[in-house]
């Protein structure tokens, strides 16, 4: 029997109590080929098929289709989601990223993608504003139209681009050592961003210390990394995928205030699958999650989107910004 009459067969809407029992019968061994043969929304479908199969296709699908189907059966927090995207579209944006850009998404995010059969993202993930973009040029736009900023959309020109991480030669040569340091208490010319100041806002912690170590480390000598190197500063330059226009809320009990800063996937390293944020000047502003799955933030608050589109922001001064989520 075909892969595709199996399926049918198998995941039928009118399938007999018969038909069923007569799956259960058969040996053990050909169930396993049967299951990891069928793409994920009819996994989704066998998985209602028999309690064998509920037993089974837990332990031998892999890690990541696992956690998809943990959540396909549980409801979306906003219900009905506000942005739905068709699995047919999703493809589509995939293959033309992919084609025009010569990459390829990793694996967490290409499989939501691909494989995930509902138009809503599964729980606590959202749709990235570049999705959004391609899947409706006119509504998706999320460049930053705010007073003094390009007025122009610049989404398709950004798609896919180079993430630049400055960082003193004189901090990577102890690193590179393997020295024991301080990130709170060396010069500030061992610091990176910018403007060659602190970033403290990026060091919030000594996982967070080491994390930005790592990356150094691990980009040394890689290929998927390009160095520009300095007298007294150098440049790591990593492959990045564009994703979101992201809210970062800097209230302080003197005032309000805020910024916009872009989220982006690294295409490929150690770090590939990761999400790092650069700010809206273009420099690094930290890291954000270890990938699409973890990356939870939420939808950007309806008000907030309309001061990144341009909208008039004297709302703010009457209350907090809520943060997304």
């Amino acid at each position: 029997m075909s892969t595709s009459l199996t399926t049918k067969v198998l995941l039928g809407s009118r399938s007999t109590e018969g038909t069923i029992k007569g799956l259960q019968a058969l040996p053990i061994e050909l169930h396993t080929p049967i299951l990891l043969s069928l793409p994920f929304p009819d996994l989704l479908s066998s998985y209602r098929v028999c309690s064998l199969w509920r037993s089974l296709i837990p332990t031998i699908i892999d890690p990541h289709r696992r956690h998809l189907l943990n959540l396909a059966f549980l409801p979306h927090k906003l219900d009905p989601y506000p942005h739905p995207i068709t699995l047919r579209v999703r493809t589509d944006y995939v293959h033309y990223i992919e084609t025009k850009h010569g990459i390829e998404i990793p694996h967490e995010y290409q499989l939501v993608l691909t494989e995930w059969p509902f138009s809503h993202p599964p729980l606590n993930m959202t749709w990235p504003d570049a999705l959004r973009f391609f899947a409706d040029p006119d509504k998706g736009c999320s460049c930053d139209r705010r007073p003094y900023r390009f007025i122009h959309c610049s989404c398709r020109e950004r798609e896919v681009g180079t993430q630049w991480i400055e960082v003193s030669n004189r901090l990577l040569a102890k690193i590179y050592g393997g020295e024991e340091f301080d990130l709170f208490k060396d010069p500030v010319d061992d610091m990176w961003n910018l403007f060659n100041e602190f970033p403290s806002a990026l060091i919030l912690s000594v996982d967070e210390r080491d994390r930005i170590i790592n990356l150094f480390k691990s980009y040394r000598h890689s290929p998927s990394a390009i160095w520009d190197h300095g007298k007294r500063y150098s440049q790591l330059g990593l492959p990045v995928l564009d994703l979101s226009a992201r809210f970062v809320d800097d209230t302080t009990p003197s005032g309000v205030t805020y910024h916009f800063d872009r989220t982006r996937m690294i295409l490929g390293g150690e770090a590939r699958g990761q999400i790092h944020a650069c700010s809206e000047y273009g420099g690094y502003d930290g890291f954000v999650a270890e990938s699409f799955f973890q990356w939870d933030e939420g939808e950007m608050e309806d008000g907030v989107r309309e001061i990144l589109r341009g909208g008039d922001p004297s709302w703010q001064s009457s209350r907090r910004f809520e943060l997304p989520g």
